[in-house]
């Protein structure tokens, strides 16, 4: 019977060896010095080993949280490797000890070469059902052709999961209409403390940082950004601040952490709503967790800044790309970058650690002036930190044919 089946979502090591791929499941390196995330990331990447980055899967934990109310809960378990710190044989001799029926598997464009290899060992070695989900399946869904892959979700797949389960083929989009009706995450299955934003956490937070989404997708339609057109089709959806309140009485009752971190593609929608969260953020937290969002420099006003900092806002995150306004049209952005560098100041003078992200290599732009002005707007502006990375051209953007370039850590400039 299919609900007696074993349902395991995972989302494998990614990592980089000097002897790499010979073969992957071989590999048993416990510290390695290059680690990569991948699922609850907007740019799946590698960076140096010990920089406190590793995003929770949202995707992932919302649809194992779905399944477990449809199967009982011994029967699905959601498996983050990267999470873990697993080896490549770690992830799979913990595969095959769960004997599972049918795996789950969130798949993207930048670790799509090491996520083949990984569904063709377990489908030769398990002999179960796939599932691909993820960005990189959504605009591709083509993979399905596969001889290992049985069934592709495209998009958000908390619903379209189900479909997966008790049939083959491609599974198109199922919209959750009303996302305050979806359970929460899945958090027990996973190393909860093991999450965390490090711009948000670096030097002021010490013990458990959780973290939630807001709302779904984004109003605007920047060129460059993935998870809004491919994962969300488009399609806003912004949670009731009742149901936002309701959760973080929730984690902060059951698990006591010491912090929140929104990772909303733009957290800060809507003055009156944001400042009803934070209104109601106030007595849940009491002074003594602190919070951070992703949010946008011109969607709140004074009033709801100067509120977020009295609700605990502690630190936040503006995507600014350029200090160029000319690239920033270009990126339709709709962004005016004199209200960034307003935005930095009222935040940093209410208390808020204030990090700006940055991009380059955009078509039509001088990569090297680019970087320079970069450099010297961060010099002038001064945020407190701050991030630069290459354009990142992933299928299903504006940019889908462009390739990366390189990495620029903050560290670096």
């Amino acid at each position: 019977m299919i609900n007696q089946m074993k349902i395991l979502l995972v989302n494998p090591p990614f990592r980089k060896y000097k002897k790499q791929y010979e073969p992957i499941w071989r590999l048993n390196e416990t510290v390695p010095s290059i680690w990569g995330v991948r699922a609850g990331s907007r740019w799946p990447h590698h960076f140096p080993a010990g920089k406190g980055y590793c995003p929770f899967p949202f995707f992932m934990a919302y649809a194992t949280s779905m399944l477990k109310k449809e199967f009982p809960n011994d029967k699905v378990f959601l498996y983050d490797a990267i999470a873990l710190k697993h080896s490549y044989l770690q992830f799979y001799n913990n595969a095959k000890n769960m004997k599972p029926d049918i795996i789950i598997q969130e798949v993207h464009q930048p670790s799509f070469t090491i996520d083949r290899i990984i569904a063709e060992q377990l489908k030769k070695t398990l002999n179960c059902k796939i599932i691909w989900t993820g960005p990189y399946p959504t605009v591709k869904p083509e993979l399905i052709d596969l001889p290992f892959i049985d069934a592709i979700c495209r998009g958000e797949y908390d619903l379209n999961i189900l479909d997966a389960i008790n049939s083959d083929g491609i599974h198109d989009y199922k919209t959750v209409e009303d996302i305050d009706s979806l359970p929460y995450p899945e958090r027990n299955d996973v190393p909860l403390e093991q999450y965390s934003d490090h711009f948000a956490s670096d030097g002021r937070i010490n013990g458990l940082q959780i973290q939630l989404w807001g709302s779904r997708s984004c109003p605007y339609k920047c060129r460059f950004c993935i998870r809004p057109p491919v994962m969300f089709n488009n399609k806003l959806r912004l949670r009731k601040p009742k149901f936002i309140l309701e959760e973080v009485k929730y984690l902060v009752e059951k698990y006591k952490p010491n912090a929140l971190y929104w990772d909303d593609d733009t957290f800060n929608i809507g003055n009156e709503r944001i400042q009803e969260i934070c209104r109601g953020l106030i007595p849940i937290l009491k002074g003594k967790i602190t919070w951070a969002c992703m949010a946008r420099a011109d969607t709140s006003s004074d009033e709801t800044f100067k509120l977020m900092a009295e609700a605990g806002c502690n630190a936040i995150k503006f995507g600014v790309e350029s200090p160029n306004q000319e690239t920033i049209d270009l990126l339709n952005k709709k962004l005016d970058i004199k209200t960034v560098i307003y935005a930095t100041k009222l935040c940093q003078n209410l208390g808020m650690w204030v990090h700006l992200t940055f991009m380059y290599g955009i078509p039509g732009t001088d990569i090297k002036k680019e970087i320079e002005d970069i450099k010297n707007f961060i010099r002038k502006v001064k945020p407190n930190s701050w991030q630069i990375s290459d354009l990142r051209g992933y299928e299903g953007t504006c940019f889908g044919d462009i390739s990366s370039i390189q990495y620029i850590y903050p560290w670096e400039v």
